[in-house]
């Protein structure tokens, strides 16, 4: 049979677990709200997102961004870089 140390020591053990646990269930319970506090700030942009993507996958153009559409070229630029040089625009 043990002795009382060793059931002391246990008993012990097992409350230094416990305690550990709790506080990794706090942690986990932290990261679990700060995540679903993320998740419910993005959902504003994700559905605008599913809007857009929606709209344009119908088809309804009648909104044209001005860097999506034609032009005429005025100017060209060329980048050059170099691993010793700055990068330059001709």
């Amino acid at each position: 049979m043990a002795g009382a140390k060793e059931i002391r020591s246990k008993i012990a053990s097992v409350q230094n677990t416990q305690k550990i646990t709790k506080a990794m269930e706090m942690v986990a319970a932290s990261k679990m709200r700060k995540s679903q506090d993320r998740m419910a700030a993005s959902r504003p942009y994700a559905e605008t997102m599913r809007k857009v993507i929606g709209h344009l996958a119908h088809g309804n153009l009648e909104y044209k961004h001005p860097y999506l559409e034609d032009r005429d070229v005025k100017r060209v630029a060329t980048w050059w870089c170099r691993p010793t040089v700055v990068c330059a625009v001709v």
